[in-house]
């Protein structure tokens, strides 16, 4: 119908109460996305990195493995240094998630640090 208003689910339901725990829901109006407050402001406020957080996380380290989520490369030679008996792997392997807001940041460092753009 034209002008049927949509049902509203019970406070009381599963979904209602997964979508208010979760805390970050946006809504749509007039067929656009309303970002949550949440979003909103990290949209606003986007996430401060150091402008030499890559020369520090770098600085003293004979070794750095930088990993993305889902490198099987990366997690083949993580698991290649702890089955050599590295026991400091944990120190220098650090994960990157191109989803985060720092991420364009901290690539622009490495880029700039290294002067390589492809990483393998």
């Amino acid at each position: 119908p034209p002008h049927a208003t949509p049902t509203a689910v019970p406070q009381h339901h599963p979904r209602a109460m997964a979508a208010v725990a979760r805390g970050n829901v946006g809504h749509f109006r007039n067929g656009h996305l309303i970002p949550s407050p949440a979003t909103a402001a990290a949209a606003r406020d986007p996430p401060v990195v150091a402008p030499d957080a890559v020369k520090q996380l770098v600085a003293g380290r004979e070794v750095v493995i930088l990993s993305l989520p889902n490198c099987s490369q990366c997690d083949q030679l993580r698991e290649e240094a702890q089955a050599a008996g590295s026991a400091r792997v944990a120190e220098c392997y650090v994960k990157w998630d191109k989803a985060s807001g720092e991420y364009a940041e901290l690539r622009r460092q490495l880029v700039a640090l290294t002067g390589q753009e492809k990483f393998t």
